[in-house]
């Protein structure tokens, strides 16, 4: 409902991709929001959107946190032309959020793992390169069972 900023926008819709899509269209940037559209949207069924909607194999609905995409007249005729359309809907899903603080956990710990595994495996009769990505290798290793 053009409430979000675009950073939010972009976030939600990474995060909601579906393995195998390859395209994207993007109402909000679809027509000229500047110009006067009207001849555009004379007939709703039969406005570009409505064009490329029906071509589309599902709909991506991108919620924002300051208010329902509902409140805009627009935006409910875009889910009732979908639904009539029997596209498959989707709402966009908002960051991981929560997962994110104990996955941190897990990385800070295999690292500090990594730092003291360097500190006492004998690593000498590699070159030094090899030794911190044997190091990295092994912490990372473990750290995959760290829960």
């Amino acid at each position: 409902a053009w409430q979000e900023g675009i950073y939010e926008f972009l976030t939600k819709v990474q995060q909601s991709w579906r393995r195998g899509l390859q395209n994207l269209w993007c109402c909000m940037l679809a027509n000229p929001q500047n110009l006067d559209i009207s001849t555009l949207l004379r007939s709703p069924a039969e406005s570009p959107f409505a064009l490329a909607l029906r071509a589309a194999q599902l709909v991506l609905v991108v919620p924002n946190r300051h208010r329902s995409v509902y409140t805009r007249l627009w935006c409910g005729y875009e889910a009732f032309l979908a639904q009539e359309e029997g596209k498959r809907i989707l709402i966009a899903k908002n960051p991981n959020v929560p997962g994110l603080r104990p996955a941190a956990m897990r990385m800070a710990l295999a690292g500090l793992l990594g730092v003291f595994i360097g500190l006492l495996v004998d690593f000498s009769y590699f070159p030094w390169p090899r030794q911190i990505a044997l190091a990295a290798a092994l912490a990372a290793f473990v750290g995959l069972w760290i829960k």
